[in-house]
């Protein structure tokens, strides 16, 4: 048994704790739910992670190895997840000054309504009527604040980097560079804090602290301090051990690894210990090789035995291929490849660390994902498309139809 900790180290703990970032993705796997990510290939533009935020997605997935997407771009949309938090709060400022001037408005005209009927003797009925309608103006400001919340808590999406080589200037730069948000800072400020500052702390947060935060300096704003997820790293065509071992090695700190400790956004580019500062954000960062080749997959046993591996992706349509039989998925040697890699992680899970399986190039089949998640509970991650082709597929849809709107009346559309 460790020895326990001093006075000084359960608060610089504690410290540490407050600072660091939760994983989204990770927490949403523990949690027994299956996360899913949407493909960024061509669409480099905040639109589209705005999309995929609206949309449900988990993630959002930068694939380094196959497509033109830079390392600047990959950071900057990881970024991008903090700006459209930042959004949804200024709506909800927004939303609720126009709330407290609409309030304001009705208790003037009810004010108004009360010394013209003075005279009429029904002041205690109106007094009766201006609570009520207070009290339910205000029962619909909470409502709507929580609502708000709410969808800031349920739309959280977290990055996702394939990288295109298991080098240390690759992913160590990558993670050193997390994505960011708000969610944290304001789950805390609404559900703890309002238990002992009341409805008050509320307005005053939203009328006064962000607001003066906004104007007063960029840096300083808690929209731009306060970090949300890290990045995950993929590292393709693992075939052996050595190989996760190295991932392992750049992508976490030491014991596990021998990451060197930077001043992190995941840490708010702060370090007040360095080896707690070092176990939390190994705690919060996925290291996830990916099986793409019969040599993977006849190592796959070892390789989810690596410690500090948290997830065997497999690219199922790259093994498949390895494996002679490209795109067959109906092949009964597939789900018998699947069926191993799932076995192979769960003998490596621990009660204290799950090792999870992810699969992409699967969307074409929902029914066989159906078939692999109903029989295996870990495989608790898949890729649901990407930027082009979901592009194109509604463009077809969409010329196909005006084109047959052209055929029915009468016209000649273009083919």
């Amino acid at each position: 048994m460790s020895a326990p900790l001093s006075a000084s180290d359960l608060a610089a703990k504690a410290h540490v704790d407050a600072l660091i970032r939760p994983n989204f993705l990770k927490d949403h796997m523990d949690s027994g739910a299956l996360g899913f990510s949407f493909g960024i290939t061509s669409a480099h533009s905040a639109e589209v992670v705005h999309f995929a935020k609206i949309a449900g997605y988990t993630a959002i997935l930068m694939n380094l190895e196959h497509q033109r997407t830079g390392l600047e771009t990959a950071c900057e949309l990881s970024l991008l997840t903090l700006c459209l938090d930042a959004v949804l709060v200024l709506v909800l400022v927004l939303v609720l000054v126009l709330v407290l001037v609409l309030v304001l408005v009705l208790v003037l005209v009810l004010v108004l309504v009360l010394v013209l009927v003075l005279v009429l003797v029904l002041v205690l009925v109106l007094v009766l009527v201006l609570v009520l309608v207070l009290v339910l103006v205000l029962v619909l400001v909470l409502v709507l604040v929580l609502v708000l919340v709410l969808v800031l808590v349920l739309v959280r999406i977290s990055p996702i980097i394939v990288v295109p080589s298991c080098q240390n200037d690759w992913i160590s730069r990558l993670l050193d560079n997390g994505a960011q948000g708000i969610i944290y800072l304001l789950l805390h400020l609404f559900f703890v804090q309002s238990r002992f500052l009341g409805f008050a702390s509320l307005l005053f947060l939203g009328f006064v602290l962000l607001p003066l935060s906004l104007l007063y300096n960029r840096r300083s704003c808690p929209l731009h301090r306060n970090p949300r997820v890290p990045l995950t790293s993929q590292v393709p065509r693992t075939g052996t051990a050595a190989m996760a071992r190295q991932i392992v090695r750049f992508a976490k700190h030491r014991p596990l690894g021998e990451r060197p400790l930077a001043f992190t956004p995941q840490m708010q580019y702060q370090i007040p210990h360095v080896g707690f500062v070092q176990a939390a954000q190994d705690a919060t960062t996925l290291a996830i090789p990916m099986i793409e080749t019969v040599e993977g997959l006849e190592n796959c046993e070892e390789i989810a035995m690596v410690p500090g591996v948290d997830m065997l992706f497999v690219g199922t349509f790259d093994l498949s291929d390895d494996m002679g039989i490209a795109g067959n998925y109906d092949d009964p040697r597939i789900w018998s490849a699947l069926e191993r890699i799932c076995l192979a992680a769960k003998s490596a899970s621990t009660p204290t660390h799950q090792v999870y399986v992810g699969l992409g190039g699967l969307e074409p089949r929902p029914d066989l994902l159906e078939r692999l998640r109903g029989a295996f509970d870990n495989i608790r991650y898949v890729m649901a498309g990407r930027d082009t082709s979901i592009l194109l597929s509604g463009m077809k849809k969409q010329a196909e139809e005006m084109r047959a709107i052209g055929n029915a009346t009468g016209g000649k559309a273009s083919s």
